[in-house]
């Protein structure tokens, strides 16, 4: 009775070691499974990619001064175009003359012909009467390459005062410059020395005839005034060149 007390004792002692031992490897096990999970990195990396740049609404214009509105055209659809005039200068060819485009509730310059080739030559959207005066045109516009943006005043035929701007990239200076062309010859009138403007990014420009006296603005801000009687009425226009990538928006005349 005894010996078999002695070996059921026996027994029990050894089970219960197993099951230490058991217990032990089990934890040991998990813990060192925990530590490989955290420490492995993940089988795919977390891939970081930038959205595709899009155009920036044109900002909200800011209200105008009371003033008579000689024109202020929509840029609805390609159909709203009928009352403008396009000019390009030196062009002989019809597959060489600019293409002009509503996009977006805006006017874009689509480089040139059926091919839609760049070409560095001058192109130029009129709209209104040649017997204007006196008035202000402005415009909003946004570049993605171009380099070229203006305004036009006061256009008989080949003849008009304009300001012109070239974009931060272009080496050549001064940048920004109020002209007179007459006959196709262009006289600076006044000029000024500036980085240039940036590209994707949207600017207001304005250009004010008012008698002899021109002014031109960027942003609100008057950067080149001058005197010029020599054209006393036209019509006003957009100006830049038939490389493309050009919109512009929120185009007004307004008399002075």
């Amino acid at each position: 009775m005894k010996r078999r007390q002695g070996t059921n004792t026996l027994i029990a002692g050894i089970a219960g070691a197993v099951v230490v031992v058991v217990v032990s490897l089990v934890v040991t096990f998990g813990m060192r499974s925990q530590g490989q999970a955290q420490e492995e990195p993940p089988i795919l990396p977390t891939l970081s990619l930038s959205p595709t740049p899009n155009i920036p609404p044109s900002p909200t214009p800011v209200p105008a001064v009371a003033s008579t509105v000689l024109a202020k055209p929509e840029f609805r659809s390609d159909d709203s175009l009928t009352l403008w005039e396009f000019v390009d200068v030196g062009v002989k060819l019809p597959e060489d003359h600019s293409v002009w485009h509503v996009v977006d509730g805006a006017l874009l310059q689509d480089r040139t012909g059926a091919a839609g080739n760049p070409n560095p030559y001058e192109t130029m959207a009129f709209i209104g009467s040649p017997a204007w005066t006196n008035y202000t045109v402005s415009t909003r516009f946004y570049d993605q390459g171009n380099g070229n943006a203006g305004l036009v005043a006061r256009r008989q035929g080949e003849s008009f005062y304009r300001l012109r701007m070239l974009a931060s990239f272009f080496s050549d200076t001064p940048r920004l410059i109020l002209e007179k062309v007459v006959n196709g010859e262009a006289t600076p009138l006044a000029t000024r020395d500036v980085p240039g403007y940036e590209i994707h990014t949207w600017y207001t420009i304005a250009l004010s005839a008012n008698g002899p006296s021109l002014q031109a603005f960027v942003n609100g801000e008057l950067v080149l005034e001058a005197k010029d009687s020599a054209l006393s009425s036209g019509q006003p226009g957009l100006f830049t060149r038939a490389v493309g990538k050009l919109r512009f928006g929120d185009f007004v005349v307004t008399s002075l």
